[in-house]
């Protein structure tokens, strides 16, 4: 049995690394100690510095506050490292914000980080898969205890690497639910698109991908061989992008609805929870590829039809950092939030966030859904709007016992942190990954989950369930990691 995320992720292999892309940061210098104290605030001390002085080393801070790097940041290092740093949390802070200023590691092959890795460990718990390669922009936040460490381990054994890392505690007065605004989750009415797609349109990958280029022109200057080899790779992988067996949503409908991209090239959905604050699928934003996405992706909301640029008013917005579940693995835990670079202008009915699920006791068994994305229909030609697909949500009892049917651990697969759709009449493929599964609540919808992952042999087949992140299982975590420091 083949599994398939629903992502874009193969068609971005091989884009080249320009001078711009991997930028590293100052050479900065220590702070002046501060005496610790357990009343201080995060505003009350500046950063303190710690660097690896041998080839194992280990260091120790309760700081709020602080900043660790390898040796001869920002030069790149050749000799191999082990390092542990531990921060201890003071009383009244919860969790630890560990953020990748700046970091170049050896990539993930198949099995994952293989040279190098970064760990991190809270009290009590597992440690944390293995995180690598260009981190740059990405960060992790792990719960523990007060009065209680959280070790991060470097480990380095590639030809080249650096580091600077950032550590902020988060104190348990700022781990509450992420406020939404009093509108989140209201559908718009269905307006039809004037364009429309009746003939479904033939137009050739190559234009839609210069039109979608002329729209980010003031945010990339394009290197020439990564336009050629995305071009190539797009046209390679648009046969896999589909809303199966759905219909055209009416413009901004499901004003939530957001699609990631890297240098303008659609890779993932995505849901927008508030003005700064996007989810969508942990597969998305870790790729076993060498390039740094948060200064290449790009946030489109508001679109419907990606060909033009006059039937909504939609903004494309930089990335601030991305955050996925530092417990991700291949379809478990499958959820990341990024973080927009600026506030959303929320324009009317264009733009609206989604809201999250209110009660996390509700699992939706045998409700009506909704799954939304971009891409191409059953019938073989590219859909470059919208498009929506009405499903049923099935038990995990259910939904379990049809993947074990397929034999190879299938009855291990399904867990509470999953939510399953019905298969065979409508749903979701490759290139939808991350997208929305909303369901009605009174006059509002609630996102139910994210499109995860299907049988790599084909999507909404009969019979074989489509499997989403359940959002009710993760609200302290969205918690944990929208706090406000």
């Amino acid at each position: 049995m083949r599994l398939s995320t629903f992502s874009l992720r193969q068609s971005l292999t091989g884009l080249p690394l320009s001078s711009e892309a991997v930028s590293p940061g100052g050479n900065d210098q220590p702070d002046k100690e501060v005496s610790p104290s357990t009343d201080a605030t995060p505003q009350d001390e500046p950063n303190k510095v710690g660097c690896t002085l041998n080839s194992t080393c280990t260091f120790k801070t309760d700081s709020i506050r602080y900043q660790f790097t390898n040796p001869g940041y920002p030069n790149l290092e050749m000799e191999p490292l082990s390092c542990q740093y531990i921060v201890n949390l003071r009383p009244g802070y919860c969790a630890l914000r560990v953020f990748f200023e700046d970091a170049v590691m050896a990539g993930k092959n198949m099995e994952g980080c293989s040279s190098d890795s970064v760990v991190i460990i809270n009290s009590g718990d597992t440690p944390t898969v293995p995180q690598c390669g260009l981190l740059q922009g990405y960060e992790f936040n792990v719960r523990s205890k007060p009065n209680q460490p959280v070790k991060i381990v470097v480990t380095v054994q590639s030809s080249e690497h650096l580091w600077k890392i950032k550590t902020t505690q988060i104190p348990c007065s700022k781990i509450v639910p992420l406020r939404q605004p009093a509108y989140c989750g209201l559908k718009n009415q269905k307006v039809k698109n004037p364009g429309g797609i009746n003939p479904p349109t033939s137009m050739p990958v190559t234009k839609l991908l210069k039109v979608r280029k002329r729209s980010l022109e003031k945010l990339f200057s394009y290197s020439t061989e990564a336009e050629r080899i995305l071009e190539k790779a797009a046209l390679r992988k648009f046969n896999e992008v589909k809303i199966v067996r759905g219909n055209e949503t009416g413009i901004n409908e499901w004003p939530w609805q957001v699609l990631l991209a890297i240098n303008g090239r659609p890779l993932c959905g995505g849901s927008l929870l508030t003005d700064q604050w996007v989810v969508t699928a942990a597969h998305c934003v870790n790729l076993p590829i060498q390039i740094p996405l948060v200064p290449l992706m790009t946030v489109d909301l508001g679109d419907h039809d990606i060909r033009t640029v006059s039937e909504t008013r939609n903004q494309i917005l930089r990335v601030a950092k991305i955050v996925p579940n530092v417990q991700y693995e291949p379809i478990r835990r499958d959820i990341a939030l990024i973080k927009l670079a600026q506030r959303v202008r929320i324009t009317g009915k264009t733009i609206r966030p989604v809201c999250l699920p209110i009660s996390p006791n509700n699992n939706f068994e045998d409700a009506d859904a909704v799954t939304t994305g971009w891409g191409k229909t059953e019938n073989g030609v590219i859909s470059p709007v919208l498009r929506e697909a009405n499903v049923k949500i099935v038990s995990n009892e259910n939904c379990s016992r049809t993947w074990a049917s397929l034999g190879e651990g299938g009855d291990q697969l399904i867990e509470p942190g999953m939510v399953c759709i019905n298969g065979g009449d409508a749903g979701p493929c490759n290139g939808d990954s991350g997208g929305p599964l909303v369901v009605r609540q009174g006059d509002r919808y609630e996102l139910v989950g994210l499109t995860s992952f299907g049988l790599l042999k084909g999507c909404a087949l009969p019979g074989i369930p489509s499997v989403y992140t359940r959002l009710s299982s993760y609200l302290d975590w969205i918690s944990v990691n929208t706090a406000d420091t």
